[in-house]
C-alpha cells in the first residue's frame, strides 16, 4: 500500500496489483532447445554415426550443452588431436574408429577418461564434471563402477581399458594399454579388477 503526498494527491492511498511473471513448462523447453544447437547444426566428423547424433540431441545438463561446441570435425571422437606423437587421444581415436558406437573409457594413473562424445556422456549420465572447457572427463578409479552403472543405466555400452605393464622390461616402465571389457545394460558390472582382487567376487543377483 502506498500513500501519496504531493500537491493534489496528499492522503491519497492505493494498492498496487502486480502480478508475477509466469512462464510455462513448454515455454521454458522452447527457450533451451533454441539455446543449444541441435547435431545438425553442428560441424561433426562423417564418421560420427546417427546414433550419436541422437545421444547428442538428448542431452539436457547445462554442463554437457555447454560442451556441444567444443566437439571438433577433426575425426570421429570429435576431440583435436594436438600432439600426434605417443598421444592419448590418438589412441582414443583409433580404437573409436574400431568400436564407433561405444563410449570409451581409459585408464591414466588413478583415473579413467574419455574425451570428445565419450566425455559428454559422462558428465550427462554420470554426473561427472568436464576437465576444462574442452570435451574431456574422467572418474578416479574407485568411482568406476557407478560411472558404470550411470551409462549403463542410460543405454550406453562401454569399452574399458586399462594400462598393462609388459612381462618384461629394460630401464623405464611402459605401459601399454588393452580393451580388457566391454560393459553393457546386459553386463553392467566390471570384472576386471575383481578378478585381480584376493576377496570373493559379488555377483549381482
Amino acid at each position: 500500500m502506498l500513500t501519496l503526498f504531493g500537491p493534489s494527491l496528499r492522503g491519497f492511498t492505493f494498492t498496487p496489483h502486480l502480478r508475477p511473471l509466469s512462464i510455462s513448462s513448454s515455454r521454458l523447453s522452447t527457450i533451451a532447445a533454441t539455446a543449444a544447437s541441435s547435431s545438425d547444426e553442428l560441424k561433426l566428423h562423417d564418421g560420427v554415426t546417427a546414433f550419436w547424433r541422437k545421444k547428442l540431441d538428448e542431452l539436457t545438463k547445462p554442463a554437457a550443452v555447454a560442451l556441444k561446441p567444443s566437439l571438433s570435425s577433426a575425426n570421429s571422437l570429435c576431440f583435436e588431436i594436438i600432439d600426434m606423437k605417443n598421444s592419448l587421444v590418438a589412441f582414443a581415436r583409433d580404437e573409436k574408429e574400431k568400436r564407433p558406437d561405444q563410449v570409451l573409457l581409459i585408464r591414466v594413473g588413478e583415473f579413467y577418461e574419455a574425451f570428445g562424445l565419450d566425455a559428454l556422456m559422462l558428465v550427462q549420465h554420470a554426473g561427472l564434471n568436464p576437465m576444462g572447457r574442452k570435451a574431456r572427463a574422467g572418474c578416479p578409479i574407485n568411482n568406476l563402477q557407478p560411472t558404470l552403472d550411470g551409462l549403463t543405466a542410460a543405454g550406453l555400452t562401454v569399452a574399458v581399458y586399462e594400462e598393462i605393464a609388459p612381462a618384461s622390461t629394460k630401464g623405464k616402465l611402459k605401459y601399454r594399454r588393452a580393451l580388457t571389457q566391454v560393459v553393457s545394460p546386459a553386463s553392467p558390472v566390471y570384472m576386471y579388477e575383481a578378478c585381480l582382487s584376493p576377496h570373493q567376487i559379488s555377483y549381482r543377483g
